[in-house]
């Protein structure tokens, strides 16, 4: 028995005899057309199951108490870890200054790669000492100082040096190691310094910051950060530094060089496909200072 023949055996229906047939055109054109439409909600229906349909809702939140993680993977490649801050200020009054919290800064040579895997903190001292910090110091151009602080981080907006840095000029939890070497002009710097009325900390930042800047080092800054529900904003500075210290580190407004690369900037929990549109953005500046800002509703 071939397959035809068992095909028909399952068939449930009764079928007449050939004899008692008569085929017509009219017979043939309705099972045609019922074919085609068979066939049309067939596709129709595998093409609605393969298809993903996106919908868009807006309610209004009603939570309270909760917060809001922004994943931040950013480069500053002409900023040393050590300036860089950021202060956060939402519509319900919170003011935050150099925020601290799940956020970390690795230093970058010249040429964009780490150079150490210690933390860098600013509120809180976190010293992680590895066995590879002394070939890291001998391999480094004469590194005098070591220095860990983090810092929390968002949004890149830069203000100028003539625009309102002030504050205290020391930097709590800081403790630096002086070089021996070139004593004498060390000596001649301390004394200028401290005839400009900088504390010890104040001189201390100013030569490790020179330091990286001459040794064209950056930053990379990435962590997650846990902010309100409500509107406000965020912005990225040179440490919140004392006008007359930042002055005396880059010497002019136009030596802040805030070129950066986005590299993950998201919103809320990890949502597969998702779009996030601030990602691989590059703003370099070559011989230039200036600000950015980045407007975003979420």
């Amino acid at each position: 028995m071939g397959v035809k023949q068992i095909l028909r055996a399952m068939d449930a229906f009764p079928r007449a005899e050939e004899h008692l047939l008569q085929k017509t055109k009219s017979g043939a054109f309705v099972s045609i057309v019922g074919l085609v439409i068979m066939s049309t909600l067939f596709l129709h229906e595998l093409s609605y199951y393969l298809n993903t349909i996106t919908v868009h809702q807006m309610a209004v939140d009603l939570r309270r108490g909760e917060t809001l993680p922004i994943h931040i993977n950013m480069t500053f490649p002409s900023l040393p870890c050590d300036v860089l801050s950021v202060d956060a200020i939402d519509m319900s009054g919170k003011h935050e200054v150099d925020l601290d919290t799940n956020i970390w800064k690795l230093r970058l040579n010249s040429d964009g790669h780490i150079t150490g895997t210690e933390y860098l903190s600013d509120l809180v001292e976190k010293e992680h000492k590895h066995e590879t910090n002394d070939h890291l110091l001998q391999s480094s151009v004469r590194t005098c100082s070591t220095l860990n602080r983090s810092v929390y981080l968002f949004f890149v907006a830069l203000h100028g040096l003539q625009t309102g840095l002030s504050g205290s000029v020391t930097v709590p939890g800081n403790k630096f190691k002086a070089c021996n070497d070139h004593k004498d002009h060390h000596d001649d710097s301390d004394n200028k310094t401290h005839m400009q009325g900088f504390d010890q900390d104040a001189e201390n930042l100013i030569k490790k910051v020179k330091q990286a800047l001459a040794h064209g080092e950056g930053c990379r800054v990435y962590g997650v950060l846990d902010v309100q529900r409500v509107a406000g904003n965020f912005h990225m500075s040179v440490h919140g530094l004392n006008i007359f210290v930042a002055q005396k580190i880059f010497g002019g407004t136009t030596h802040v060089n805030v070129s950066h690369i986005i590299h993950d900037l998201s919103f809320g929990p990890k949502y597969p496909g998702g779009h996030n549109p601030l990602d691989g953005t590059e703003r370099i500046l070559r011989g230039a200072s200036g600000t950015f800002k980045y407007y975003i509703k979420v």
